[in-house]
C-alpha cells in the first residue's frame, strides 16, 4: 500500500469496500491528513475493527471517519475482544457521526480507547450494547491494554454529543 493523504470512501461502490479495508490500507502511513466518508445507504457494515497506531498522524495529519450514520455492528462473544471499533494505540482519529453497535450477549463493547491512544475524537455517534444485569457491557471503555487492566490509557481524548 502507499502511503494515503486525502479523502475517500467506505462502501461497495467507493475507493474501501469495508472499514478493515480502509483501515488496513492505513498500514502504509500517512503523509497529510485523511479522511474517509461513509456512502449514504451502504451499511450495515458486520465487522471488529481495531485501529493500530498509523505512521505520520499528528495534529495537523489527522484520521477522520465520517460515518453518515450508517451501521458498524458486531457481535462478539469472548471477554478479550469484545469491542466492535478499537482504538489500539491509536493516536489523532476523528470518530464522527457514525452508528456503532454491539450485540454480543455475554460481553460487549461498542468502542474501546486502550494502550495510550491520544488525541482521539468520538463524537455525533449512537453507540448501543445490551441493557442487562448479567453480563459485561459497556458503550465506551478507557483503560490500559485490555478492556479490564490499568495503565496508560491514553490522554487528551474528547468524547461528546453521543448517545451511549
Amino acid at each position: 500500500f502507499a502511503q494515503l493523504s486525502g479523502n475517500y470512501t467506505i462502501g461497495v461502490t467507493g475507493n474501501y469496500p469495508t472499514f478493515n479495508a480502509a483501515v488496513t490500507a492505513l498500514s502504509a502511513g500517512i503523509t497529510g491528513p485523511v479522511t474517509f466518508t461513509v456512502l449514504p445507504g451502504s451499511g450495515p457494515y458486520n465487522e471488529q475493527v481495531t485501529i493500530n497506531p498509523v505512521a505520520g498522524v499528528s495534529a495537523i495529519n489527522t484520521i477522520t471517519f465520517k460515518g453518515n450514520m450508517e451501521i458498524l455492528t458486531n457481535g462478539t462473544t469472548g471477554s478479550t475482544n469484545r469491542h466492535t471499533l478499537k482504538l489500539n494505540g491509536a493516536d489523532y482519529i476523528i470518530i464522527d457521526s457514525l452508528t456503532i453497535i454491539n450485540t454480543g450477549t455475554t460481553y460487549a463493547s461498542g468502542v474501546e480507547v486502550t494502550n495510550a491512544a491520544d488525541n482521539n475524537i468520538i463524537s455525533n455517534c449512537n453507540i448501543q450494547v445490551p441493557q442487562s444485569t448479567s453480563g459485561n457491557f459497556a458503550g465506551l471503555t478507557i483503560s490500559g491494554t485490555t478492556p479490564t487492566s490499568t495503565g496508560n490509557t491514553g490522554s487528551n481524548n474528547t468524547i461528546s454529543n453521543n448517545t451511549i
